[in-house]
């Protein structure tokens, strides 16, 4: 009896959610969220399987692209829904000297 061929590489079962994290490197919860990114686009990046989401080796390799693209974002752009901007509200010692004056208050009055 002969030994029956293995399957070609485009017949691979797709990797759900959790596989698909593993695949990439990080968690799923952490997938979920860049998922979330509005240049993700079913289709592209993922196939829905009624509410599930299925990967299949191209979709891995896109989704790895925008991953790469949003780490080398530069602050102040908005990556998924989140924007990133950090705000200086003063300068450092000086918030720094009002915190140690109000933490002297504050342990003076306790007995």
């Amino acid at each position: 009896m002969a030994k029956p061929k293995p399957a070609p590489e485009w017949a691979t079962p797709p990797l759900d959610i959790h596989q698909a994290a593993e695949a990439l490197g990080m968690s799923r919860s952490s997938l979920d969220y860049a998922l979330k990114d509005p240049t993700v686009e079913a289709g592209t990046h993922f196939e829905l399987r009624g509410n599930r989401k299925v990967f299949y080796r191209e979709n891995i390799t896109a989704v790895r692209k925008v991953l790469t693209q949003c780490a080398s974002k530069s602050n102040g752009e908005k990556v998924g829904r989140m924007p990133t901007v950090r705000v200086q509200t003063g300068k450092g010692s000086e918030n720094l000297s009002l915190l140690k004056t109000f933490a002297g208050r504050k342990n003076s009055g306790r007995s």
